[in-house]
């Protein structure tokens, strides 16, 4: 609930801006964009790794029955991840 609520209050901000002829990237100055995008990229990283980590541990402790191509899944994702990132570079 909390998650759509949250998801709803997003796409009204974003809704206001553009009925406004406001794109969100112009309203931020140039150094703040790249921090955004920094910390986003950092962030999904770090959640998959984690993920990927808690997932790991919990087969070998024995609490998951997971196969392990699906606790290396976030794995493919990180690489798809570099991917994006590298082609996004100049």
């Amino acid at each position: 609930m909390l998650v759509h609520l949250i998801a709803l209050l997003i796409f009204t901000v974003f809704l206001a801006l553009r009925l406004d002829d406001v794109a969100f990237t112009s309203t931020i100055p140039g150094h703040i964009k790249e921090a955004v995008t920094r910390t986003v990229w950092s962030s999904a990283l770090l959640f998959v790794w984690s993920l990927f980590k808690v997932l790991l541990c919990r087969r070998l402790a024995g609490l998951s029955n997971l196969d392990y191509s699906e606790i290396m899944s976030p794995i493919f994702i990180v690489l798809q991840l570099i991917a994006i990132r590298a082609c996004q570079l100049h």
